[in-house]
């Protein structure tokens, strides 16, 4: 990703997922988030992922990522790696 040199993406598998943890993860200096990727605004969530996007994104920052909303979460992305 040209925009975010430097970046660590991590996507985790369906065979080591624990129920509801997002399934990607990135890492960049400092900072780190979580990502869900969804098909679209209105997929359905499974069990737990509500609750685990919150957590973590008490922590750090995760979103729930769809083709509506990808470059608004690049821009999220952005602005907190410019911390």
């Amino acid at each position: 990703m040209r925009r975010f040199d430097g970046l660590i993406f991590v996507n985790v598998t369906p065979q080591n997922n624990f129920w509801g943890i997002p399934d990607s993860y990135f890492f960049f200096g400092p900072n780190w988030g979580a990502l869900e990727s969804k098909r679209s605004s209105t997929a359905s969530r499974r069990v737990h992922q509500e609750y685990y996007v919150n957590l973590l994104n008490s922590m750090s920052y995760a979103r729930f990522l769809h083709p509506g909303n990808e470059k608004e979460i690049l821009d999220e992305m952005e602005y907190l790696f410019s911390k």
